[in-house]
């Protein structure tokens, strides 16, 4: 396999900007997955799975680059103190570098097929959402509120494990908790 120029995948990471990005996020139990599956049911759109981008990807970058310009910053005033030493990374760069890792895994996704709408679920990405916003002014967000009661009840079967003896009451208040 060909390995891409970094010009071509670019290319075609400002093609997947021309389409209709969306992110949905919720609680969890609350039917983000059961809104996926029916999204990416349609011919016209890609939505499988999650990404994890925050957890997996924004926040350790972050500290990644945060690494890097204190490694700079060390070095341009002790080894470069008499020159202007290497250029230190701006807050901007982060921002770049999370916009185009989460434009190469939608690109991924698509897996070639040209989709009008393209996006992605991941319970936590409500609070992911006011950055996803910077980085993609034009995206659509879909936001699951389920009522409470039901979130509670389908985590309760979806996560307890009934044990010998287990007071199921007091089991259920700390799931509340």
């Amino acid at each position: 396999m060909r390995l891409q120029s970094w010009t071509e995948r670019h290319d075609k990471l400002l093609g997947l900007v021309g389409r209709q990005l969306f992110f949905i996020g919720g609680a969890p139990r609350s039917g983000t997955t059961w809104l996926q599956h029916l999204l990416d049911s349609h011919r016209d759109i890609c939505c499988r799975g999650e990404g994890l981008f925050q957890q997996q990807l924004a926040d350790p970058l972050g500290k990644a680059m945060e690494g890097r310009r204190q490694a700079l910053q060390s070095k341009n005033t002790t080894l470069f103190r008499h020159s202007s030493g290497f250029a230190l990374p701006e807050a901007d760069d982060t921002e770049q570098l999370i916009g185009t890792a989460i434009l190469l895994a939608l690109e991924r996704q698509c897996a070639g097929k040209t989709c009008r709408a393209v996006g992605e679920k991941t319970p936590e990405n409500v609070f992911f959402f006011p950055r996803l916003k910077r980085l993609f002014p034009n995206t659509k967000f879909i936001g699951i509120a389920r009522d409470p009661r039901d979130v509670l009840s389908s985590a309760w079967h979806f996560f307890h494990k009934q044990k010998v003896g287990e007071d199921e009451g007091a089991a259920k208040v700390a799931l509340i908790r």
